[in-house]
């Protein structure tokens, strides 16, 4: 949401610094000082949950605005942990005076609530992935997700964006193979639908991918909820 300069100002208040976090390092896990909140300002992470058996479910990709509340976020449990995929830079606040600001201001406390709406869509969307498309109609639906994000955000073209996933986080973002993965990227390219190269992403017929797998972006526009 957009917001004039006081209440810029009213977050920079309480912002207690930034940090930068290396590629495959750990942002945020059961060590991880519950008092603090953070923003993702540059780069790319995920949200990942390790089982006992080694096992590892991505449930999100993070990108440049994505909001970590630590204290939320490490209720999850001693498995669940915030991942660097490239290079980041992560604004830092302290969380008690974060919300005390943001409860001080109602203009600050709609975009919060419209931030959380958003990542609830994103969830909605991902377990219809899961339950009820096919594999192929899962990535593709990913992709031009993915892409529209990146849009959204002022960090990509017509038909790019940059992509730094490899094929290890497509599989265990959609419970699938290496594998299958990797036939399936093949089949999109060969389609004419999509294909992945240089650390880009390239959608090469947008039209056709979005009917292939019934893509609607209308669940990635925020709406003010009031």
């Amino acid at each position: 949401m957009p917001l004039d300069q006081e209440e810029l100002e009213a977050i920079q208040s309480v912002r207690t610094g930034t940090r930068h976090v290396r590629a495959g390092e750990v942002i945020l896990d059961h060590d991880t000082n519950g008092e603090e909140s953070m923003t993702l300002f540059s780069g790319w992470a995920m949200r990942q949950r390790a089982l006992e058996s080694g096992r590892v479910q991505i449930t999100s990709f993070l990108m440049a605005g994505s909001f970590i509340d630590a204290d939320f976020e490490l209720a999850n449990g001693d498995g669940y942990s915030i991942e660097a995929i490239t290079d980041v830079e992560l604004c830092v606040f302290s969380t008690g005076d974060l919300k005390k600001r943001f409860g001080e201001n109602a203009v600050l406390s709609r975009a919060l609530a419209t931030l959380a709406q958003s990542e609830e869509a994103l969830l909605f969307e991902h377990m219809t992935d899961i339950g009820r498309r096919t594999a192929m109609e899962r990535l593709a639906h990913f992709l031009l997700e993915t892409h529209t994000r990146q849009k959204m955000l002022g960090m990509a073209g017509n038909d790019y964006c940059s992509f730094p996933l490899r094929q290890r986080h497509l599989a265990d973002a959609m419970g699938l193979s290496l594998e299958h993965v990797n036939r399936m990227l093949k089949e999109l390219k060969d389609k004419g639908w999509a294909s992945i190269a240089d650390g880009r992403l390239y959608i090469l017929d947008f039209s056709g991918l979005s009917r292939y797998c019934d893509f609607d972006d209308s669940y990635l526009r925020p709406r003010p909820i009031f």
